[in-house]
């Protein structure tokens, strides 16, 4: 907990392997025997927790060790989000400065994003299968939509330019240009499909 004392106890059901950083119980990545898997990504200046209230010490868990308590007692995704969901545990930051966000998946390939913005629970359903830092999961698919359309647009227009007269004399002159460099003949020989494809385009 964020002051001295522990806080929620819990026993393992399942064999977990991960990554731990800081302290062995502070798992970033990990997986457990029946496959769920999750992770932890930063999450400073958007999320945000509730307070700590020694009152609810014996279900209080710390966000870095979050990780290691749903890998170690759920097989699924749904238990996971059930079991946080029920308020059997209570997520309080150990650090201001390092509020997270995570990553939860399981063996059937779903994932989900679990965020805390001012208290409250937000799961997102993750069909992209990825996540990062800051900011929130929303704005990563507004991104990344963002992103998908410019280069759409992009390609549209390169294929606008690649289709000009003036862009298909141009290929031709270099193509042309540079079978004069292959020596010998042969060599130059094993290009004349690629070639005669390019012309026609």
């Amino acid at each position: 907990t964020p002051v001295d004392g522990n806080g929620m106890k819990f026993k393992a059901k399942y064999g977990v392997v991960g990554l731990a950083v800081v302290r062995r119980e502070f798992i970033a990545e990990g997986i457990n025997e029946k496959g769920l898997s999750t992770g932890l990504f930063f999450f400073p200046n958007y999320g945000s927790y509730k307070p700590f209230d020694a009152a609810l010490r014996e279900k209080t868990i710390g966000d870095l060790q979050l990780n290691q308590w749903m890998l170690t007692q759920f097989a699924t995704v749904d238990e996971a989000v059930a079991a946080i969901k029920s308020g059997r545990v209570r997520i309080v930051g150990l650090d201001k400065l390092a509020v997270v966000h995570w990553r939860i998946g399981d063996a059937s390939g779903r994932q989900v994003v679990l965020e805390i913005i001012d208290g409250v629970l937000h799961f997102h359903e993750n069909r992209i299968g990825v996540i990062t830092n800051a900011p929130d999961f929303k704005w990563h698919l507004t991104n990344l939509d963002d992103r998908k359309a410019k280069i759409e647009k992009e390609d549209v227009l390169m294929k606008k330019i690649l289709d000009t007269k003036e862009c298909k004399e141009f290929k031709k002159e270099c193509l042309d240009n540079w079978t004069k460099l292959l020596q010998p003949k042969d060599e130059a020989n094993k290009f004349v499909p690629y070639f005669i494809k390019n012309y026609d385009k």
